[in-house]
């Protein structure tokens, strides 16, 4: 299995996409066999896929950068995912001295995220939609143009980032987790809904 890239035409997504052919060649060896189903299933329930939306100055054009995170208790696993797909892994302090600290994994970049998606999409269940999302961006994604001193973003351009910005929060919201409500007879009963719905 090979993967080529259709509308990215640079020279660093050559170079990743030649890794990612080099590690889906190790797939013959059996533990390398599993690791990718075993990552695709930590970003299925632990991970997320998104894209940030950032306006620094009014007349400056809003700017949408892709991003994957994945936060747990423990620390080995974050740099696995750092290890297989890049980024990096920070430490998260909680306010409560009694709660456990948070090891974050986070990957930025749109070619790395594109050549991350690509190794992992096949095996996602949970979250293949917002992959497919997320590569497309990656893949429709135009640079913008210089015109004198600025840098110029064509304003179709901006409204399908705006659109596939809005597509992904739509699809991150119908997955959104449970929450917990007190109700009244007991002393801390509680019942769960999932979507706004009891």
């Amino acid at each position: 299995m090979e993967y080529k890239m259709k509308t990215l035409s640079e020279k660093k997504l050559e170079d990743i996409i030649c890794q990612l052919n080099t590690l889906v060649s190790m797939q013959d060896n059996p533990t390398q066999a599993v690791l990718f189903p075993y990552v695709a299933g930590i970003i299925d329930g632990e991970g997320t896929l998104r894209i940030n939306k950032v306006k620094i100055k009014a007349h400056w054009n809003t700017s949408y950068h892709p991003l994957m995170s994945c936060g747990m208790t423990v620390r080995e696993v974050p740099e696995l995912l750092c290890k297989i797909l890049g980024g990096s892994v920070r430490e998260e302090r909680v306010a409560n001295k009694n709660w456990k600290s948070i090891w974050r994994w986070t990957l930025t970049g749109r070619l790395q995220i594109y050549a991350a998606l690509k190794i992992i999409q096949p095996f996602l269940i949970v979250k293949k939609q917002q992959a497919q999302v997320l590569i497309s961006f990656c893949e429709g994604w135009v640079s913008p143009k210089r015109i004198y001193h600025m840098w110029v973003v064509d304003p179709k351009q901006l409204q399908w980032r705006e659109d596939t910005y809005r597509k992904m929060r739509e699809l991150n919201a119908d997955e959104a987790g449970a929450e917990t409500k007190q109700v009244g007879s007991r002393e801390n009963e509680a019942i769960v809904r999932s979507q706004g719905k009891l």
